[in-house]
């Protein structure tokens, strides 16, 4: 049976509280579409959204229309178009932090043979804005787009760490802390307390959370007002931190050199 599992934004969203409920199935709708599920049929996609086929093939009928889906060649099955890169293009457009935050990574790619993310919180989680693969061995499939966990990373403990006492209550609340490794921390004052220390530090570590053989480190990015807009990290393979190969300090500080950096080209002023 064809599965689905949407963003948790969505997740928590039931479509017949909105106030036009055809919109809402729409959104759900493209979000049903990913790397895992680039293609749909009708009745697997009603089924995965739990929604009459006669209505899902009305709303993807209308967004093909407008050029938002397409049929595959070779098939009935729908997915997305290319008109919807337009759309994340022009977020682009108005948004430069991570156009910015790339050229960054390429600069100093030199500095660092491993690989480079910029993440911002959404709701619940966090999603790369941008990706750079390092020149190294360990390649961590990731890209743009992708959501990954607030709890197991280094981008999502800084994120989570910008944020107030009443959002760390409802995400450990309504977010499970699932346990992606045996060092993922799973419990709120486990990771209460770690996230008060990240919050003293200005920096955060994620040593085989999300990953087993992964490490990362994470630092905030601000901007005019001193707002933490979004995290950068850098990723590394754990074996090189575990054999003395790599120490966090150097990494500390190119990691701060990057955030100024960015802050200093998107905002034109130093943190």
């Amino acid at each position: 049976m064809s599965t689905f599992t949407p963003s948790r934004d969505s997740e928590m969203i039931d479509p017949r509280s909105q106030p036009n409920l055809n919109l809402a199935r729409g959104l759900r709708i493209l979000e049903a579409f990913d790397s895992e599920r680039p293609e749909w049929g009708v009745r697997e996609l009603a089924r995965a959204l739990d929604a009459n086929p006669t209505t899902i093939h009305r709303l993807l009928t209308t967004l093909q229309n407008f050029g938002y889906v397409e049929h595959a060649k070779t098939s009935s099955r729908y997915r997305l178009s290319a008109k919807v890169m337009r759309l994340a293009r022009r977020y682009s457009e108005q948004n430069p932090l991570q156009e910015v935050a790339r050229r960054v990574f390429e600069d100093l790619s030199g500095a660092f043979e491993h690989s480079f993310y910029l993440g911002v919180l959404s709701n619940f989680e966090v999603v790369y804005t941008a990706v750079q693969d390092g020149r190294g061995a360990l390649k961590i499939s990731a890209h743009v787009g992708e959501r990954i966990p607030l709890h197991t990373t280094a981008i999502g403990k800084v994120l989570l760490a910008a944020q107030d006492g009443a959002f760390f209550e409802r995400f450990v609340r309504q977010a499970p802390l699932t346990e992606r490794t045996a060092r993922s921390k799973t419990t709120s004052d486990a990771l209460q307390e770690e996230i008060e220390e990240v919050r003293r530090s200005g920096f955060a570590l994620s040593l085989g959370e999300n990953f087993e053989d992964i490490g990362a480190l994470g630092v905030p990015l601000y901007d005019a007002r001193d707002n933490v807009i979004a995290g950068l990290s850098l990723g590394f393979p754990l074996h090189l931190l575990e054999a003395g190969r790599l120490e966090i300090e150097p990494l500390l500080k190119l990691a701060r050199q990057m955030s100024r950096e960015i802050t200093y080209r998107t905002e034109g002023r130093l943190p």
